[in-house]
This record gives C-alpha cells, structure tokens and sequence, in this order.
C-alpha cells in the first residue's frame, strides 16, 4: 500500500501523461477504483468512457482517411479500442501500481480491469473538462507513441490473412481455448487455411489470432 504522499505524486505524474490536469481530483481517484472496493467505483465512468473513446476515435478515423471505406473504418476502430490496445496504455501509465482494488483481487491484475480503468479515465475527463478534455487525453494515450502501429501491425495480420482468402475463395477457420496459467489468462489459436494449419498464443482470444495469422502470412502464396 503506497502512502497518501506518494500517491499524490503519482496523480500529478498521471495527469500530465494524460495532458489533462483535472478540476477535480476526485473524478481521476473514482476511475482508479476498482469494483471490488465497494459501490463508490468506477463503473459509472467506465460506461461514458467507453462511448467517449468509440465516438472520438471515430471522429479522427473519418477526418484523418477519406479514402477509407466504411468496413475498414470499423476495424481500425475496433483494433485501436480492444482490450489489448487499452491493457499496454494502461501498463504505459503505470495505472497497474495506483489502481485501487479490493483485499480479494490483491495482487491480480485482468486485462479487462486495466482496460475498465483506461476508459474510466476517459469518462472522468469528459466529465471535469468536456469533450475537449477527452480528445487531448485521447490523442495524448492512444494516438501518441507508437501505440496505433502496434494495433494496426496486429490488426493487419488477420486482416491479410482473411484478404488473401477471400481473393482465393480458400476456407479459415479459427479455434481458440483459454489456457491455465495461475494467476494469468492465456490463449492459445489454430488457424487453418485449406490443409494448413498454424498456432499463436496471447494475453486473449484477438492476440491469439493475430499471432496465428502472422505465421500463416508467411506461409501464404503472394
């Protein structure tokens, strides 16, 4: 448990990573907590976040690629919102120290709670600044750094693969299973195209399936 002192510094280090310096605190320490600490939490935060980032991501899409047709809009959407796109800005942020969780989840830390938090965040700027709060914080977490070629490269991998299956009308076919690992959750995917087959393991079932589809690109004929 980190002192009140040294909490506070890691506030004031956490909102000038988000580019956001809140008007009131207190919205930023309710999205740092967990269900698991009782009915004050961030759920209610996580909810608008979710929506905030959908709509702002959006947005920037539709602004930044007027070529881009409306499928390929909703997949980069998607890929750039997952969960494992939300889990490594949270890691990034260091959020997985600060959040607050309950005695029960000592120690345990999901990728869909450092994904919650991340939105959480989103909605609690929304909420103290505006949309224009939650752009800056936006363009700031996700659209900064390297974070959009990591979820593009993942992304495109399937995509290939399924591309290149369409143009040869050859069947996949995707199986994924979760994998007990203690205290983590992972995956493991088999991808089969016609009579091949390949395997990719991840932190959830889209990891997984990238993985798998990045071995099975380079086994593809051009």
């Amino acid at each position: 448990m980190q002192g009140e002192g040294n909490m506070d510094e890691r506030l004031v280090r956490l909102q000038e990573d988000l580019g956001h310096h809140f008007d009131d605190v207190g919205l930023l320490e309710t999205a740092l907590r967990h269900r698991s600490m009782g009915s004050d939490n961030n759920e209610r935060l996580e909810f608008l976040g979710d929506s905030v980032l959908s709509y702002v991501v959006s947005k920037r899409l539709f602004i930044e690629d007027v070529n881009a047709s409306e499928a390929t809009l909703t997949r980069t959407r998607s890929v750039l919102t997952d969960r494992t796109t939300l889990k490594r800005i949270a890691e990034r942020l260091g959020l997985i120290d600060i959040v607050k969780i309950g005695d029960s989840l000592r120690g345990k830390s999901s990728q869909k709670m450092l994904s919650d938090v991340v939105e959480a965040i989103i909605g609690a700027a929304f909420v103290d600044g505006g949309i224009e709060a939650a752009e800056r914080v936006i363009d700031k977490v996700v659209f900064a750094g390297d974070v959009v070629r990591e979820a593009m490269e993942r992304q495109d991998w399937i995509s290939m693969v399924k591309e290149w299956c369409d143009r040869e009308r050859v069947q996949l076919r995707y199986v994924t299973f979760e994998v007990d690992m203690g205290d983590q959750k992972a995956f493991q995917a088999w991808l089969t195209v016609g009579t091949t087959t390949e395997s990719g393991t991840g932190n959830n079932k889209k990891e997984a399936m990238a993985a798998a589809a990045k071995k099975m690109a380079g086994r593809l004929a051009p």
